[in-house]
């Protein structure tokens, strides 16, 4: 039997349990299903609502079409886009108790479902590679970012062949009642593929998680530094001239790092949120799980409600932002003296 042959084989073998296991976990139970559609619904709308709003104020102002708020932006795009895709069928397929869309958009929904979490830890190290640029090395970086933005674009493209091929060589998507949506279902048979599934696993981890907090520790480390440095230096000057640098270079170190603190924010939001639910799709990598225990299927809801809170704290980590809420000001103001008054 020749390489090709084999790998038809395989790969026939995998759909055949795709088919078997198109319906996998336990339903749940009513009344956890209606605190769940109360939940979902809610999620929806905060997380939809705060991302549009973010969205297009960094569109309708100029003054914000900076580097470090487009991306941002495309972040909050992201979530919307998740919002819209995720939220709807995971909702109805909650109140059903069933995946009643078929089979194509099973594999649709979650090829765009694992997509959108992929892309998410993309941006995070986009943005902490942004921040690190310009707090490193503020005279280089600007003449290189054009560089920094084709390099992010490559990884989005090579993120996107990624999952839309990975499902054809190691697994496939099926419904799952304990996520009431769409996921991909990885059927290891032989070592290479637990490897592969390892290391695809421990590259997100490490550039998405372990890289981006090195960098925000050495970017905090120098912050550190340059605060001190600007102590000594106002110390060495006359008593009001001091209290008047002071204050300045106290006012625009904190400017200027305020991106890199929503950076940080972002990435904490990711951690703290998706870790629960990688530790999940782990386990039912590499161990068995008895996915008729309550404790799983709990376990399960707990952990997918701690991922849709994600778009709701990036939102409003985003719009933290001072430039934002300068512009906000100024457009309440404006619509505050255009309303007639009665």
């Amino acid at each position: 039997m020749n390489s090709e042959t084999y790998n038809e084989t395989i790969h026939s073998v995998i759909i055949d349990v795709c088919k078997l296991k198109f319906t996998t976990g336990s339903p749940l139970p009513m009344a956890l299903t209606a605190v769940e559609s109360v939940f979902l619904i809610a999620t929806f709308i905060a997380g939809i609502v705060v991302n549009v709003f973010f969205t297009v104020v960094v569109i309708s102002q100029k003054t914000l079409h900076q580097r470090d708020l487009v991306l941002n932006m495309l972040l909050a795009v992201l979530h919307i886009i998740g919002g819209l895709v995720a939220n709807p069928t995971h909702l109805i397929s909650l109140i059903t108790g069933s995946w009643v869309f078929g089979m194509p958009a099973c594999y649709l929904v979650g090829n765009a479902i694992f997509f959108i979490g992929l892309m998410r830890y993309v941006l995070i190290l986009a943005i902490t590679v942004d921040r690190f640029g310009v707090v490193m090395y503020p005279f280089k970086y600007p003449q290189n970012a054009k560089k920094v933005m084709i390099l992010i674009g490559t990884l989005f493209s090579s993120t996107l062949t990624l999952v839309f091929n990975l499902d054809t060589e190691i697994g496939c998507y099926y419904f799952d009642h304990s996520f009431h949506s769409c996921f991909i279902q990885i059927n290891c048979t032989t070592t290479g593929c637990y490897v592969f599934a390892a290391a695809f696993m421990s590259v997100i981890t490490l550039c998405g998680v372990v890289l981006p907090s090195i960098l925000y520790a050495i970017i905090i480390r120098k912050a550190r530094k340059m605060r001190q440095s600007s102590r000594l230096t106002c110390g060495s000057l006359e008593h009001g001239r001091a209290v008047f640098t002071q204050s300045s270079s106290t006012k625009s170190s904190s400017a200027s790092l305020e991106p890199v603190v929503t950076g940080a924010l972002l990435l904490l939001s990711l951690v703290v949120l998706a870790t629960p639910l990688q530790l999940y799709f782990a386990a039912k990598i590499f161990a068995h799980i008895d996915y008729s225990l309550a404790e799983v299927s709990i376990f399960a809801v707990l952990s997918d409600d701690l991922y849709y809170l994600i778009p709701i704290a990036d939102g409003l980590v985003v719009m933290r932002n001072r430039e934002v809420k300068a512009c906000l000001a100024a457009m309440g103001k404006k619509l505050v003296c255009c309303c007639p008054s009665h």
